[in-house]
This record gives C-alpha cells, structure tokens and sequence, in this order.
C-alpha cells in the first residue's frame, strides 16, 4: 500500500522530467534539410567570374560618347529633314538678303541688272508718222507688242508687231551699247541701252496677200527695275514701193533669256 508521501515524491519525480524534456526541445536547433540545386539552374563558374568582375568606367563613357554620336547622327524620316532644311534656312539679317540678291544672274547687291544680255516682252502702242496710201497698220499704229532677245552683251534681236486688219511684223539683228553706271562689274547697274539694226519685215503674215520687206529700227531700252523695261523705238518698213514708219512705245517684263 503506497503512501501518501510516496505518492508525492513519485509525482513531483515525473514533473521534473516532463520539464527537462521540454527544455531540451526548446533548446535543441533544428536540423536544416540541404537542398542541392539543380546541374541546369547552377551558374558555371565562367558565368560567375564575369558576372563579378569589376565594370571600367571607361566603358560607360565610351557607351555614351556612342550614344550622343548615334542621336546626332540624321536619319531619313521626313520629320527629321525639315528639322535639318529649317535649321538650314538663311537668316532675315540685311547681310543675308544682300547675298541672297547677289545670287540672281545678272544682278547687283542693290537688286538692279548690271548686264545687258537680257530679254524682255511687252505690250505698248504705236505711232504711224507716214502718209502712204498704201500704208499698212505700222503706219496707221495701233496696239504693238515689243520684245527684245539678248543674244551677248553687244547684240539682240529686237522685235515689233503692230496688230489689225493689215499687221505688220518686224525682226531686226541689233548693235547695242549698254551705259552703266560707276563701280565693279558686279555692283554696277545698267542706266540704258541704245540700239540700231536692220532685219525683216512681215505684211499680212499667213494671208494671200502676204508680202516681206525690209525694216530699219534704233531705240532705247530703259530698265526700270530687275523685270521691267521701258522701250521707245523707230520703226521703218520698207515693202515695194511703199514706206511705213512708226514710233512705238511700250514696257516689257525682263527675263534672263536662253542665250545667258
């Protein structure tokens, strides 16, 4: 028969070693499991050294040297050309206007011609002055249309018809002598340019009673401006027997013509 004290003594015995237990599992570490890695997800150790080498700072300055010169460097977009034409376009400064103006053919820095070897076509009317009964509308007058043709400095062709029921046209190799003004032949400018030739005169073109005589001229071309011309002229016509004679008046828009 167990007593009381025994039985005190037996359960104070197994307490002690519940706790011991306890605090041995407490205190005890636990085991970690090794996990061993895949061979396909190690890196190799080429991979590894590179991935730790030390990174030049040169390389990050060439790479953006590389990247400034590759932006700057124009492509074919058409956003990217009218960028490049914009930047491109001269500026509004009186130098550049001046050098703009000096690049037209035949024309000074102030925008005049300095040359003589232009041409020109224009409108203007005549003057009959004779008293032939059988003049034809060069000696009556009337509408006109004037040209010229610069064929060099020297020499043109000036031309002169006179329109109506009995027209007449008349084209005449011409001398001319330019009068320029003061200065180099680039800044110089030209005042006037007399003129005298003879050529061909038309009566009737195209019709039955069509006839071709001779024509004396001299004039002046004035230009008044880089594509204008003023022009006085006399016109004689010689068909047969029969004399006309004229003086026309006109203005004629300038040009560079095919012979520059």
């Amino acid at each position: 028969m167990t007593t009381p004290h025994r039985f005190y003594g037996l359960a104070a015995t197994a307490a002690i070693a519940t706790a011991a237990i306890a605090t041995a599992a407490i205190a005890t570490p636990a085991i970690a499991t090794e996990i061993t890695p895949s061979p396909e997800a190690s890196p190799t150790e080429a991979s590894l050294t590179e991935a730790l080498a030390p990174t030049a700072l040169d390389h990050f300055e060439a790479s953006a040297a590389a990247t400034r010169a590759d932006a700057l460097t124009p492509t074919d977009s058409p956003w990217q050309q009218a960028t490049l034409r914009l930047d491109a376009t001269p500026t509004d400064s009186p130098e550049a206007r001046r050098f703009e103006v000096a690049q037209a053919p035949y024309r000074n820095s102030a925008g005049r011609r300095n040359s003589a070897k232009f041409s020109y076509t224009g409108i203007g009317g005549a003057i009959g002055i004779s008293d032939d009964e059988d003049e034809t509308n060069l000696g009556e007058g009337g509408f006109s249309i004037l040209g010229k043709t610069g064929l060099s400095e020297r020499f043109s062709i000036h031309s002169a018809s006179v329109l109506g029921d009995n027209s007449v046209s008349t084209f005449a190799l011409t001398a001319d002598f330019p009068i320029y003004t003061e200065g180099s032949v680039e800044e110089r400018s030209v005042s006037l340019v007399p003129f005298v030739g003879a050529g061909i005169a038309l009566n009737n073109l195209f019709k039955d009673d069509s006839q071709v005589g001779f024509v004396l001229t001299g004039g002046v071309d004035v230009p008044i401006a880089y594509r204008l011309t003023a022009t006085g002229r006399v016109v004689s016509a010689f068909f047969g027997d029969s004399t006309d004679l004229a003086i026309a008046l006109g203005i004629g828009y300038t040009y560079t013509g095919f012979f520059k």
